[in-house]
């Protein structure tokens, strides 16, 4: 079976496979539902491996095949059917949940966008989210639905903790996020995963701080400024995302000059660069997104 490289999309991955559509599981023996999950999984691996590529990753033996996927928590299940835009489940599910995802069908509607977040009345840091959301709601359109776990426990029975933050398109869940988030940083973190989130804005009046999270300053005289601004816009092509720069002065304190030279890495660990620009720059916004800077 012909089987190509790697691309990875918003959802952290994208595998493109000529024939059959793809399934993968990240997992770990030291985490008690990937072991308990591990059954059913075979069980399904079963029953439909002459329609699937069933692909296991250890994570931790297999770091850098895991580390193509845009994952938090463990398992985590990435399901690519080719038809259909690509699905991301994290936590437990026994057979039949596992089932439904090769069955469903999870075309979006399109700008279908929505949030949900998990909490609980006796949460500090979930209180303390309640005004942010607020605030949100008063700055755009998109619809927050508020699930409070004490309620509704079946909701909240696969999620680390609360709060919980995450994004829909439609049915499909595009990621999920645990903790508390100031204003800024909730915004930053919606608009990884939702297009123009611009024209969603309802009042400009809380945006004030927004803009300033991933601005560069570029320095016209300076040459070095010059040849940093294609790989800028490089990383805004390949990611589509939208960053500001702006044109200024170096500032105090700024360095002058800064260079990298890879020739020892090569005389002392025999390494040599393999990857293009285009991956360090899609590999800079997965540590991003990982790592939840923004």
């Amino acid at each position: 079976m012909d089987i190509t490289g790697f691309n990875l999309s918003s959802c952290g991955f994208s595998i493109n496979y000529k024939h059959h559509p793809h399934i993968t599981l990240l997992y770990s023996d030291n985490c008690p539902f990937c072991r308990k999950i591990k059954p059913e999984w075979n069980k399904l691996e079963e029953n439909y491996k002459s329609k699937y590529i069933f692909d296991l990753i250890d994570c931790d033996y297999e770091q850098e095949r895991a580390m193509k996927y845009d994952y938090r928590a463990l398992p985590t299940i990435f399901v690519d059917d080719i038809k259909n835009p690509p699905i991301k489940k994290e936590g437990y599910m026994d057979y039949t949940e596992l089932e439904a995802l090769l069955k469903k069908d999870t075309t979006p509607v399109e700008n279908d966008y929505k949030i949900t977040v998990l909490l609980s009345k006796t949460c500090p840091y979930c209180i303390k989210f309640i005004p942010v959301l607020e605030d949100f709601k008063k700055t755009y359109s998109i619809p927050i639905e508020e699930v409070y776990c004490n309620n509704e426990p079946d909701k909240c029975s696969k999620i680390r903790g609360v709060p919980t933050t995450k994004i829909y398109n439609g049915d499909n869940e595009l990621d999920s996020k645990g903790g508390f988030m100031n204003l800024d940083n909730l915004i930053s973190y919606v608009n990884l995963h939702i297009e123009d989130l611009d024209k969603y804005i309802i009042s400009s009046k809380l945006l004030k701080n927004n803009k300033k999270d991933l601005n560069i300053y570029i320095n016209p005289k300076c040459p070095y400024c010059i040849k940093f601004e294609p790989i800028w816009n490089k990383f805004k092509e390949v990611n589509k995302v939208k960053l500001p720069y702006t044109y200024s002065e170096r500032r105090a304190g700024d360095l002058e000059e800064v260079y990298c030279n890879a020739d020892r890495a090569y005389e002392e660990l025999g390494w040599v660069a393999e990857l293009k620009i285009e991956d360090m720059c899609r590999d800079s916004m997965n540590f991003i997104r990982r790592k939840s800077i923004l």
